[in-house]
């Protein structure tokens, strides 16, 4: 497992996706691995533990075309922590 995302803990970031990359085309570079399912959970629980606020994890997760929701995830969760919940 990759630390890239533990590195970032002292500056709380707001968002994170996780994801599987899927190759586009023969010329591309093939997939390594497969993710397991429960894997991303894990990813996930591993995210907001270390402060990302607004996390997406599953292998068909597109950060461009969910920025949106991870936003409005990110803005809920750190109101909540605002309030005190």
């Amino acid at each position: 497992q990759d630390d890239g995302g533990r590195q970032r803990e002292d500056t709380k970031p707001a968002r994170q996706p996780a994801t599987q990359y899927l190759r586009p085309s023969s010329r591309h570079h093939p997939v390594e691995r497969w993710v397991r399912p429960e894997e991303f959970v894990e990813l996930r629980e591993e995210a907001e533990q270390i402060g990302f606020a607004g996390v997406l994890s599953g292998p068909l997760v597109r950060s461009s075309y969910r920025a949106g929701r991870l936003y409005a995830l990110a803005r809920l969760q750190r109101d909540a922590q605002a309030l005190g919940r």
